[in-house]
Order: C-alpha cells, then sequence, then structure tokens
C-alpha cells in the first residue's frame, strides 16, 4: 500500500466546506464520522488544515503590505473626444439639412421666373414642336392604337 493513497471525493469535498465555511452541521457530522473510522481520511484532512495554515502564515504580511488597489476612472479624454466628434457631425448635419432646403426653395424660386426677354429659351428658339423653324416634326414615336392592347 502506498503512505498517501488518493483521497475520495466525498472527503475533499467536505475538507473544502468546511475550510471555505460552507458546510452545514450535517457536513461536519459526515466528516467527523470519516475522520474516525479511516486513519488516511486523518492523514489527509491534517495535511490539507496545516498547508493551509502555512500559506496564511506566509502571505498575510504581504497582502497586509500591498496597496489598496485604486478605483477605476473614467477616460476623460475619451469623453471629451467623443462629444467633440458629436457637436462636429450634428454641425454638419445641420449644414446638409439647410443645404438641402436651401436647393429645393431655389429651384422652387427659379421655376417661377419668367423667362428673359433677350434671351429665348432653346424651346421657344425651336418653336412648339421641338423643330428649327422651317423644318417638318420628326415623329420619333409611332401612335398607339385606341382598344384593347390584348391580341
Amino acid at each position: 500500500m502506498s503512505p498517501n493513497p488518493t483521497p475520495s471525493p466525498e472527503l475533499i469535498e467536505l475538507v473544502a466546506a468546511v475550510a471555505d465555511g460552507l458546510a452545514t452541521p450535517e457536513d461536519e457530522a459526515r466528516l467527523a464520522a470519516l475522520l474516525k473510522a479511516h486513519p488516511a481520511a486523518r492523514t489527509f484532512y491534517l495535511d490539507h488544515t496545516s498547508l493551509a495554515a502555512e500559506l496564511q502564515w506566509e502571505y498575510a504580511g504581504v497582502a497586509a503590505d500591498l496597496p489598496a488597489p485604486a478605483p477605476p476612472t473614467a477616460p476623460a479624454r475619451r469623453v471629451r473626444a467623443a462629444r467633440k466628434f458629436l457637436v462636429y457631425a450634428a454641425s454638419l448635419c445641420a449644414a446638409a439639412l439647410v443645404g438641402v432646403f436651401a436647393s429645393s426653395a431655389w429651384g422652387r424660386a427659379a421655376s417661377r421666373r419668367r423667362p428673359s426677354r433677350r434671351t429665348p429659351s432653346w424651346s421657344a428658339a425651336r418653336g412648339r414642336s421641338g423643330a428649327a423653324p422651317g423644318r417638318s416634326p420628326a415623329r420619333r414615336f409611332r401612335p398607339v392604337p385606341c382598344g384593347s392592347l390584348r391580341g
């Protein structure tokens, strides 16, 4: 037999629960029964508790010497940069909106104006039909017969 047999999973769970302070009275009673019945379980329990005590003794002073971690702070630069970007984006959108409104208003105003008498428009120079003066208008499209288009 080996001097340190592998402990049962139940024993490991019970010892860990007692060490963490999470054991119920039933768990503590079961652990006490296992420790009375099995000498290997007592050896495992003593090894575990002595190791935990040594670690706590060794590193208790180290934890006290370490400075407390600083609370996290929000990065001020990123907030300012994001705010500046939003201001520029809103300004650009407002300028685009003003431009669209101005161009639509300009187009409506231009369509209400009458053509100047000095410079005739293209359609006035070519006549109503679009043909040059003195020429017959060319037919571009064939007429659609009246009636149903279904054969």
